[in-house]
């Protein structure tokens, strides 16, 4: 008969309950116990999936950024081709100032599931931070139509001090 590694099936259904405890700790924002919980997935088996990328949006919205950018890596070698991974780790680019890291990730994010709309908005405000403010509105009407792409840019444009041409959006 097959040797059956008990201790080793118990551990990782724990850590599958812990993995799990902590996917509904953040969906309701108790961001440390998520945490912990994601942690605790790990200890107890380190070859579970599926918690860098949890962990990485966790730790940014904690602004424990350097143990977001890590995780963040750790999920990009996991799931590569993940447009979800991609998408939330150009939006962390984005918000850091870094935007040719954030639009490489988008775009790849784009090429994987070119449907994915908050990528493609977050591509059209890392175009908007780079002043390329044209291609952000093609974005911006891709994923919301021409009236709201012409708010948004016109919105970015005054915060840029682009007065006038921002008024010529409103318009």
């Amino acid at each position: 008969t097959p040797r059956v590694d008990v201790a080793g099936s118990e551990e990782r259904m724990q850590a599958e309950a812990c993995r799990a405890t902590g996917e509904e700790l953040a969906r309701v924002e108790r961001d440390e116990q998520a945490i912990a919980q994601f942690l605790r997935a790990r200890e107890l088996n380190t070859k579970i999936g599926g918690t860098a990328h949890s962990l990485a949006v966790l730790y940014d919205r904690q602004r424990l950024l350097d143990a977001a950018e890590r995780e963040y890596r750790v999920a990009l070698k996991e799931s590569p081709r993940d447009a979800d991974v991609l998408n939330d780790y150009g939006y962390f680019l984005y918000s850091r100032g870094d935007f040719a890291g954030s639009e490489s990730h988008l775009r790849a994010a784009l090429k994987e599931h070119p449907e994915h709309a908050q990528a493609r908005l977050n591509l059209a405000m890392t175009l908007a931070g780079q002043g390329r403010h044209d291609e952000s509105f093609v974005e911006f009407e891709r994923a919301l139509g021409k009236a709201s792409a012409h708010y948004n840019t016109a919105v970015l444009l005054l915060r840029s001090g682009e007065s006038e041409r921002g008024m010529e959006q409103l318009r």
